[in-house]
């Protein structure tokens, strides 16, 4: 349904990539960013298991989502946002944490 969706869509108009969602939707998420290029130009940093939509996310390094790939290919991004749906923790600790993967913290 995505690419069905991105394939109809203006190719100048910009992505916005949950990397999260797609690795649940069973994609790897630097393929698809390096399928669509530059037009992926905002990413959403999450991680957990990955399994089902109902599942509680982790701070980043703590799942299955393959992170340094999907950063990789996202260089070029505007920006990207570190995001928890819903905690398998407390969440300002998973923020922290996820802080602290990316070297921030």
């Amino acid at each position: 349904a995505f690419d069905s969706l991105v394939a109809r869509l203006d190719p100048e108009l910009e992505i916005e990539l949950d990397i999260y969602w797609a690795t649940t939707a069973k994609r790897d998420p630097a393929e698809v960013i390096r399928a669509l290029g530059g037009r992926v130009t905002r990413l959403h940093l999450k991680d957990g298991p990955a399994d089902k939509p109902e599942s509680p996310m982790t701070a980043l390094g703590e799942g299955v989502v393959d992170l340094r790939s999907a950063l990789r290919a996202a260089a070029h991004a505007d920006w990207m946002l570190v995001e928890l749906d819903a905690c398998a923790g407390e969440m300002k600790e998973a923020v922290r944490r996820s802080a602290g993967w990316l070297g921030l913290g």
